[in-house]
């Protein structure tokens, strides 16, 4: 009996993240893609450009010590799919940037990148030196042969720099 609820809860649902109070529902209308939507995306030879594709990562975000999760989520009634994040603190789901179409899926694929500085992109591609840091690991979020954005924590809340277009 010297288990918390929360700790028991912790130990039976690790994927969670978080006490019951914190595990929060799917936001309205989106859900993970299955492995059969996934694949079904994946090996569309024609169109896809990520084989290797990865549609989930899991890392310390927030730098509070626990596992954070960033996923793409899949709304059927729009048509959209877009990138969510959830930390393990709130379990709270967060959109990251904007909803895409669907049928672009197979075209996204997720990265996880190590804390350090880096080189972002100039308004109008001219030249400058401007620069952001990552304290934390951050979100990488990778458009077949068009761009490259990250998502960090700014200690605050989540930002995103384009690295790359």
């Amino acid at each position: 009996m010297g288990r918390s609820i929360c700790s028991l809860f912790f130990t039976m649902a690790a994927f969670a993240g978080g006490c019951p109070a914190m595990a929060q529902s799917l936001p309205t209308g989106w859900r993970a893609p299955n492995a059969q939507q996934a694949a079904s995306f994946r090996h569309d030879a024609i169109t896809c450009a990520n084989p290797k594709q990865m549609l989930a990562i899991r890392a310390d975000f927030d730098g509070d010590g626990r596992k954070d999760r960033a996923q793409f989520l899949l709304n059927f009634k729009t048509g959209k799919v877009a990138l969510f994040a959830v930390r393990a603190e709130t379990g709270r789901y967060e959109r990251l940037g904007d909803a895409d179409e669907l049928s672009r899926l197979c075209n996204y694929t997720l990265v996880l990148e190590r804390p350090r500085v880096f080189k972002a992109l100039c308004e109008g591609g001219g030249a400058c030196d401007k620069r952001v840091r990552a304290r934390w690991p951050a979100i990488g979020l990778s458009y077949a042969e068009a761009s490259y954005q990250i998502f960090f924590w700014n200690g605050r809340r989540f930002q995103n720099e384009f690295l790359g277009d």
